[in-house]
């Protein structure tokens, strides 16, 4: 307990662990589609529209109907972060700062697509994109969809209205894809 009777050959205990008190990100990802691209620019074919079954009698003319098709084009979005750190930190902290710096920078990034994927309003903050609550505000979902009478803005939307929209939903949007 004294140091000048060999309190200074006793180090105090350090640990090599950060304490990292955060929100967890990675919401987004963890329910999209992630889309493998080899080029900046990738363009997807989708079904727009099926063919309709129709009931026939016996020697009726069946009605034909057509299968319909769209494209659904993805662009590549750069985005980066830059940190400078010394390399005597690098090499003296008791902690490695190359895992913890990935770590780091892997949360700036689910971060920062969480954001874009909810938030995006198409503006420069969001490198263009548009999220979620950009797209079903200006779709018009909750206006004649799963909002109640009146509910039509983001502030007067209640608990049934989220439920009743999510029960609009076909089968597939439920479905989580693997890359």
């Amino acid at each position: 307990g004294t140091n000048t009777a060999g309190g200074y050959l006793v180090p105090e205990e350090f640990s090599a662990d950060i304490i990292d008190l955060r929100d967890e990100y990675g919401v987004f990802r963890q329910n999209s589609r992630v889309h493998q691209m080899a080029s900046d620019h990738v363009v997807i074919p989708r079904r727009a529209g099926g063919l309709t079954a129709y009931a026939v009698g016996e020697s009726d003319s069946i009605t034909e109907s057509e299968a319909s098709w769209d494209q659904v084009s993805l662009t590549a979005k750069k985005w980066a972060t830059l940190t400078r750190y010394t390399s005597e930190v690098d090499e003296d902290a008791a902690i490695s700062i190359g895992d913890w710096l990935a770590g780091e920078i892997a949360y700036a990034f689910a971060n920062k697509e969480d954001d874009c994927g909810f938030n995006g309003d198409g503006t420069s903050t969001y490198h263009g994109v548009y999220g979620v609550r950009s797209i079903v505000g200006s779709a018009g979902i909750y206006t004649g969809g799963g909002g109640a009478t009146g509910n039509e803005t983001w502030n007067s939307l209640t608990l049934a209205d989220h439920h009743n929209t999510i029960g609009l939903l076909p089968q597939y949007a439920y479905v989580r894809s693997t890359p």
